[in-house]
Order: C-alpha cells, then sequence, then structure tokens
C-alpha cells in the first residue's frame, strides 16, 4: 500500500514529490532533532518521523477544498527509528515503504513496533 505511493498519483502528486517538499534541509533536521537521534521517549527507540499521506482516514479526507483557488492537503506522521532513517537516506524512499508494507507498518502510532531495517540473524 505505502509503496504504492511512490508508484501512482495520489492527490495530484507522488509521495515521493510530497516528501521532498516536506522534508527539510539535512542541516536544520540535525539542529531540530539532535545528532545522533534521540528517542522521543524513555519507552520507546523511535527517534524520527516521515510525512506522508495517511492511509487510515477515508479517501474523501485527503484534501478540504476551501475555496475556489485553496485546499487544505492532510498527512500522517509516520514515527521511525534511527536504522530506518539511515535506509532511507541511503537505499532511498522506496526501499523503506516497500519494507513498511511486508510488515503491514499503519499511521497509528505504535511504540514498540517492529523496526524494519533492523538486520535479522539466525532462525529468528
Amino acid at each position: 500500500m505505502l509503496a504504492s505511493l511512490t508508484c501512482t498519483k495520489r492527490l495530484g502528486h507522488t509521495a515521493r514529490q510530497q516528501a521532498r517538499r516536506a522534508r527539510p534541509p539535512r542541516r536544520l533536521l540535525r539542529w531540530l532533532t539532535g545528532y545522533p537521534p534521540q528517542p522521543y521517549a524513555p519507552n520507546t527507540k523511535l527517534c524520527g518521523a516521515l510525512i506522508l499521506p495517511s492511509l487510515t482516514v477515508p479517501k474523501g479526507f485527503h484534501t478540504l477544498r476551501i475555496s475556489g483557488e485553496k485546499e487544505i492537503f492532510f498527512f500522517a506522521v509516520y514515527p521511525l527509528y534511527a536504522e530506518e532513517m539511515e535506509l532511507k537516506m541511503h537505499a532511498g524512499l522506496d526501499a523503506l515503504l516497500e519494507r513498511f508494507d511486508r510488515a503491514k507498518i499503519r499511521d497509528v502510532v505504535d511504540l514498540s513496533r517492529e523496526n524494519v531495517a533492523r538486520e535479522r540473524f539466525g532462525p529468528f
């Protein structure tokens, strides 16, 4: 589902274009979040975020036209682990979104959700 956002037009823009518009410069991002990134709270290792269209709201709720010239777009915040931010930086948004799809990650915040970028070793 999320991976398809990069291939199809949604709300008139691809998810990649929307992410570029919402992304602050790396220099500002490091100043805002600290480097290395620190967890948001003691009970989680989530320490970053990605802004994308929501998957849990009804389709008609993604935009709100308030006049002929003004339209409001609604997005969701997807909290990220440090490894997921690194994956996005090195392999790209598509790679991260594909892993989100496989793990069925949605825009409902789960402080203990699976880290889709963590390397797995052995039969576990």
